[in-house]
């Protein structure tokens, strides 16, 4: 604790403004690094490209729901309403290599009652590739 003293004595309790400097350029340092980090992160949020398919066509539900049932599903929801069962599921196809880095979230709405393909939505971050 003798060299603390020391130190302590010699630049902190003789030399106050240059700490005060060191201590506001530190600071300043470290706003400017956080704020940078923020900068980016919201750089590669806005960097999604989204494409919406409406396409309202007749399908074979099995075939669709084997091919749902082989991908990973994130969320899938269900609306029952009177004569239709609308299924919506959104899976992240793989493996992201293929598409550069990342891979794009896929969302399908299907009415699964009547065999009627709805809407596919395809989101992929072209920043984060």
């Amino acid at each position: 604790t003798e060299w603390m003293e020391e130190f302590v004595d010699t630049v902190i309790r003789q030399h106050m403004l240059v700490w005060f400097a060191l201590s506001i350029v530190a600071w300043a340092i470290s706003a400017y690094l956080v704020s940078r980090r923020n900068f980016i992160v919201d750089w590669r949020s806005r960097g999604v490209t989204t494409m919406s398919l409406t396409v309202n066509r007749k399908i074979d539900a099995s075939v669709l729901r084997e091919i749902v049932l082989e991908k990973d599903k994130t969320t899938e929801e269900r609306h029952y309403e009177g004569k239709k069962q609308i299924v919506k599921v959104t899976y992240e196809e793989s493996p992201p290599v293929e598409w550069g880095g990342t891979s794009p979230l896929v969302t399908l709405e299907y009415d699964e009652k009547n065999s009627f393909f709805l809407e596919m939505l395809i989101q992929y971050n072209r920043r984060e590739a």
